[in-house]
């Protein structure tokens, strides 16, 4: 395996083929989290944001990488702060997968939050 390119946020490596071929290429990174807002009417809180990778706005879950030192329940809490500005009594894990199988090492935890409430004077990240 070899370090082909590299970001404070992932790396791109390559992965000899036991064939012969050309190389396969694994993006390495953190492990992320991934927040299922249920407000108290039973909807979901969404953020809309422009994804530069399909050129257009995506309506998603809140979600984001766990910085080093982080516990993924907190980065679920700081992630759903930063993205909408609210904040949730109780937060449950779900479980832990991994999203794109053939090419990304990372795995992402899967919260539901509960308990919602906006917080008074948060403005969510630029962009959302």
């Amino acid at each position: 395996m070899s370090r082909v390119f590299e970001t404070p946020w992932f790396s791109i490596d390559a992965l000899p083929v036991a064939t012969g071929g050309p190389p396969y290429y694994v993006m390495a990174g953190g492990g992320g989290v991934i927040i299922l807002p249920l407000t108290d009417d039973g909807g979901y809180l969404m953020v809309r944001q422009y994804r530069p990778t399909r050129a257009r706005m995506s309506l998603e879950f809140p979600a984001g990488q766990i910085d080093p030192g982080e516990t993924a329940e907190n980065a679920a809490r700081h992630e759903l702060m930063e993205e909408t500005g609210w904040t949730a009594a109780e937060m449950t894990p779900l479980g832990r997968g991994k999203l794109a199988l053939n090419r990304d090492s990372g795995s992402q935890t899967l919260f539901l939050a509960r308990g919602l409430r906006p917080i008074p004077g948060a403005c969510p990240e630029t962009g959302i």
